[in-house]
């Protein structure tokens, strides 16, 4: 079985509210998709299809054979796929494991 590949990231922004929320610090499993598909529900990490250097974390809603549909939980406040449209599978980089305690090996990402 593949070793798993984890970083640590803080959560800026309230689009996945109130699941994931400003400031909270979250575990990204950036191998997950390497043997697995994309699946509807899944909450990922994914660049930004037009910011370069800006990442996003958002909730899959419709998988395509080479797209992927990304929605804000929080709606009002997200900028996602409803704005920029359906975004490549290459831009997703990981999937959101769990909210973490500790404050170790930051990353910042907007939601």
């Amino acid at each position: 079985m593949p070793q798993q590949e984890t970083v640590s990231a803080q959560i800026s922004g309230n689009s996945m509210a109130p699941f994931y929320c400003d400031g909270d610090i979250v575990s990204v499993d950036l191998s997950a998709y390497r043997d697995h598909e994309i699946n509807v529900g899944d909450i990922v990490l994914a660049a930004h299809p037009y910011i370069r250097n800006h990442y996003i974390v958002k909730k899959v809603t419709e998988v395509a054979e080479e797209k992927v549909f990304l929605l804000g939980i929080n709606q009002e406040e997200s900028t996602d796929s409803r704005h920029f449209g359906k975004i490549s599978k290459e831009k997703i980089i990981g999937k959101i494991l769990s909210k973490e305690k500790g404050l170790s090996h930051l990353q910042n990402f907007s939601t």
